[in-house]
């Protein structure tokens, strides 16, 4: 039987603070990105401003949280998703107008945000990043996001 000793030396923790997100080798990531397939869309984008925050929601269903790789660079939000289909599955449509199963999406943020300080959450397939407002312009750099 585990104990909490045995999590702690594994680095298995319920703590949403500890969250890794998996590796990946980019290059498959962009192979994977680039393969053509039926009904490949972009993911629908909200984007809102209130006093303190800026709020931007993206869909994407049928996705789970390990999914997503997200980066900031030069105010721009760089969200990849991954998620492949099962091997043999032989699903034929007459018509496939949606697949969000991989894409990448790239948004133009606003200059007056603290991109350091952002709050990323993925529910009910809904993708949601809350960024603090500054009251200056800055340029941030964030390598990889963590969505909770």
């Amino acid at each position: 039987m585990k104990n909490k000793a045995d999590d702690m030396k594994n680095n298995i923790t319920g703590y949403p603070g500890e969250y890794k997100p998996p590796p990946f080798n980019l290059d498959d990531v962009m192979m994977e990105l680039k393969t053509e397939r039926e009904g490949n869309v972009k993911p629908l984008t909200n984007i809102s401003e209130c006093d303190d925050y800026v709020k931007i929601e993206v869909t994407a269903p049928g996705h789970r949280r390990e999914d997503f790789i997200v980066s900031i660079r030069d105010n721009k939000l760089l969200i990849l998703a991954l998620s492949k289909e099962p091997k043999g599955n032989t699903n034929e449509y007459r018509k496939h107008e949606f697949n969000y199963n991989c894409f990448s999406h790239l948004l133009d943020l606003p200059e007056n945000i603290d991109s350091d300080f952002v709050k990323a959450t993925y529910k009910s397939g809904i993708l949601i990043f809350y960024f603090p407002k500054e009251k200056t312009t800055s340029n941030h750099t964030v390598s990889k996001v963590v969505i909770y």
